[in-house]
């Protein structure tokens, strides 16, 4: 699942267990709408935040933004072991349903 939408840049992504955080900046408010409906659409994701949105001044990576503004953000949520279990819980998994990796490097 492709969870990161166009105008979106994450600056600093951080794990603590379960928990996830995420900082980073977008082009529009529209793009963090966009990003919080595919986390919350995700099945190995729960629970995501919107903890801040500040708005500051186009930099140079934002060369060709039309409003001259970028929305710095930061959100968190947290990760879930296998779709259909809340967060917080730790069962036996069998092999069938633990996760897949995304790579087999057999």
């Amino acid at each position: 699942v492709n969870t990161l939408p166009q105008g979106i840049t994450y600056r600093q992504l951080s794990r603590s267990g379960d928990n996830i955080s995420i900082h980073g900046v977008a082009e529009s408010y529209a793009h963090i709408t966009e990003l919080m409906r595919r986390l919350d659409g995700s099945p190995w994701l729960h629970a995501p935040s919107l903890n801040n949105i500040s708005v500051s001044p186009a930099g140079p990576a934002a060369a060709g933004h039309d409003r001259g503004e970028v929305y710095d953000f930061s959100l968190s949520l947290s990760q879930v072991l296998a779709p259909g279990l809340s967060p917080g819980l730790s069962p036996e998994l069998s092999p069938e349903h633990a996760p897949q990796p995304f790579f087999n490097f057999r």
